[in-house]
């Protein structure tokens, strides 16, 4: 991907975790504390805000940035993405897992995160690389077409999904408001319309 001011891993990480919290906070609001669930949801926005930290770490064991548009291309993305992430666990086994309680958090953490704290910290994945993208556009950058066209149909369907994953029992009870999804992605693609 050509671009004009390039990204680290550790700034889009950044970015995807200040993402994770202020969303986290926008859908469920503060935690009341007299409430016997509010540790739950704290557990929750705990792990994903761990998550959002870690969730490219793969690509920092590879020594490389992987482009979303190579991750989700029709073809073959999603044996791309189970072939990275055999290689990240396999190198996060060699590198990061050991006896120590902080070396089996952080392989857990990358490898083998929940699935509800994955679908929400991926949404923040998107939002990220979407924001990165309108930079690349307002720097004069127009060479992001396909770059624009992958991330703008990953928010979208990832805004969807939260949404329905807000929707479920273990969610529904806490009244997550959902109208903070839609502000973004109207947000990021105001233009686009």
């Amino acid at each position: 991907m050509d671009v004009f001011q390039r990204e680290s891993v550790s700034q889009h990480s950044f970015k995807v975790a200040v993402f994770t919290r202020i969303l986290l906070q926008d859908i469920f609001g503060d935690i009341d504390e007299g409430d016997m669930r509010s540790s739950l949801l704290r557990d929750f926005k705990l792990r994903c805000v761990d998550y959002a930290m870690f969730h490219d770490f793969d690509e920092a064991l590879i020594r490389r940035d992987i482009s979303h548009v190579t991750k989700y291309n029709r073809f073959n993305g999603s044996e791309i993405r189970r072939n990275l992430n055999e290689l990240a666990d396999h190198l996060a086994q060699e590198e990061i897992l050991t006896d120590s309680s902080s070396g089996k958090f952080v392989y857990e953490t990358i490898i083998h995160p929940e699935p509800y704290v994955k679908r929400f910290v991926k949404l923040c994945d998107w939002l990220a690389m979407a924001f990165f993208i309108r930079r690349e556009q307002r720097m004069g950058n127009q060479n992001m077409h396909l770059e624009d066209t992958t991330v703008y149909n990953g928010v979208r369907n990832a805004v969807e999904d939260v949404k329905s994953m807000l929707k479920e029992k273990c969610f529904a009870e806490f009244e997550p408001k959902t109208e903070p999804l839609e502000t973004i992605m109207n947000m990021i693609y105001e233009q686009r319309n």
